[in-house]
């Protein structure tokens, strides 16, 4: 299991949630986000834990990957905003909890980090959320 691997068969279960427009692939990421692209989940390799997996010289990898959720610009009103933001993370939410495996590797965790700021993206910022999603692999 690769990263890119594990971050492409991430973007397949994020293009599934309610609500979300697009969840391009590393290989598609755009440049900047259109209002018609809105709701986006991108998808961050975050740090990693390498063990040994015993005397055969293999290793255990748990890796968190952030879901960015980008809502809508920063421009819009947070009355609009806001609860678009919550619809998503009920959604985002139900999904990866429901989910056991991503990409062949073990989901053992799944952080809600709400929307505790906004995001940048191509130039611009944007209202939104994040998941911390925390994955198992062994090589």
């Amino acid at each position: 299991m690769s990263v890119s691997s594990i971050i492409t068969a991430a973007q397949v279960i994020n293009a599934g949630v309610a609500g979300v427009t697009s969840a391009p692939d590393l290989s598609a990421l755009p440049l900047t986000l259109e209002s018609i692209q809105l709701p986006a989940a991108i998808v961050i390799p975050g740090q990693a834990t390498w063990q040994r997996a015993g005397m055969g010289g293999g290793w255990k990898c748990e890796r968190q990957y952030m879901i960015r959720c980008l809502v809508t610009p920063d421009s819009t009103e947070p009355v609009i905003a806001f609860p678009r933001v919550a619809t998503l993370i009920e959604a985002m939410g139900a999904v990866w909890r429901a989910t056991k495996t991503v990409g062949g590797a073990l989901v053992t965790n799944v952080e809600d980090q709400g929307s505790q700021r906004t995001y940048g993206y191509g130039g611009a910022q944007f209202y939104g959320c994040e998941f911390r999603i925390t994955v198992k692999e062994t090589n």
